[in-house]
């Protein structure tokens, strides 16, 4: 089975943190780490953006902030997403799948995984569901407590009405998993006792960072009184763009309509241009330029946008938009076929390089 190619979503993850928790100085970015995240609907090319504390005073100065959004995507040093690990998990042990059977469903819906890749993942999902940090005897509590402090994420997945939840509880500042549970029911008397389980750590924690879901908010606040809680700005804007996708859905499906059209009209023109080449004629310079504006905005109705602040379909129309104005612009301008084809290559090269679509 030949899997189409699949052309990696630049992501661009800055900490969220301004100031240090410690000596309130301003943070600034300190390094740019990239990443490779093989994910189930795509693959991801992340970039993240540290910071740490510039003061020389400061009691933690070697400290980086990362965003918690990478721990959310995958476990450290992890080529594969985390919703790889969990729908492994999922398939095997909910719906009692074969690993062969796993296999060929991740194969069908677009991943390149191997088999024993499949029994890997097994394995992780395993641990993550059971995993659980002591003060004795640990090599993760024995970093954590050379930090001296925790800054926990709490996240749940779930597969659906009815389906198992796992949540965890992952350190957010090196992403390594501190504890797991898989459960059946979401409210607030299940979940105190797991989140208080962070407290048998014995050391401080300076904050926590979960989504709004209606038993973790008041769970955190019984498990945790006193502690900063802070709410993932990713699902608050989730949130807030809900009501945009009926929307949203409506251009999507309008792009889709025109780039279907602009695939038809650009073979008509490859048809031309071959016909003029088999007949030893030199191939019509508006018709180059033609090819061109359809190769760019062909490319322009493929674009990835960002889930939530700027969603596939609202990109792929501005640039349309653009691939339009810069086609009406080269149609006003007089004598100039090698003026159109600037204007062309100027509007084209960008979204051919991001997407690599070629005529044809």
């Amino acid at each position: 089975m030949n899997l189409p190619t699949r052309v990696p979503r630049r992501v661009v993850l800055t900490a969220p943190d301004e100031n240090c928790p410690f000596c309130h100085t301003h943070l600034q970015i300190s390094q740019h780490r990239d990443r490779a995240i093989r994910t189930i609907p795509e693959d991801l090319s992340l970039i993240m953006r540290d910071k740490k504390c510039p003061s020389p005073t400061c009691p933690q100065p070697h400290l980086r902030f990362r965003s918690t959004e990478e721990s959310r995507i995958a476990l450290p040093h992890d080529k594969l997403g985390l919703d790889v690990i969990l729908e492994v998990g999922h398939l095997r042990f909910h719906q009692h799948l074969g690993f062969p059977r796993i296999h060929a469903t991740l194969k069908e819906r677009g991943l390149p995984i191997s088999e024993m890749g499949v029994q890997y993942q097994s394995r992780k999902y395993e641990a993550l569901v059971a995993s659980s940090v002591t003060s004795s005897q640990n090599a993760v509590f024995e970093k954590l407590a050379a930090r001296g402090f925790l800054l926990p994420i709490i996240d749940a997945v779930h597969y659906g009405s009815g389906e198992a939840v796992v949540y965890l509880i992952i350190d957010g500042l090196s992403g390594v998993p501190l504890f797991g549970q898989e459960t059946v029911v979401r409210g607030k008397i299940e979940l105190v006792p797991f989140i208080r389980q962070l407290t048998t750590l014995g050391l401080p924690i300076i904050g926590v960072v979960s989504d709004k879901e209606t038993g973790l908010a008041p769970a955190i606040a019984e498990a945790l009184p006193g502690v900063p809680h802070q709410f993932c700005q990713r699902h608050y804007l989730g949130n807030v763009a809900t009501a945009m996708e009926p929307d949203l859905a409506s251009l999507g499906e309008d792009v889709r309509k025109r780039e279907e059209h602009l695939r038809e009209f650009q073979r008509d023109l490859v048809r031309l241009a071959t016909k003029a080449q088999k007949d030893g004629k030199p191939v019509p310079p508006d018709l180059s330029t033609a090819l061109e504006f359809c190769e760019a905005a062909r490319a322009a109705a493929r674009i990835h946008g960002r889930p939530t602040t700027e969603p596939s379909p609202i990109k792929r129309h501005k640039e349309l938009k653009r691939v339009q104005e810069a086609v009406s612009r080269a149609g006003r301008k007089k004598g100039g076929i090698g003026r159109c084809s600037k204007d062309c290559k100027q509007s084209s090269s960008p979204l051919r390089k991001r997407v690599g679509l070629r005529a044809g």
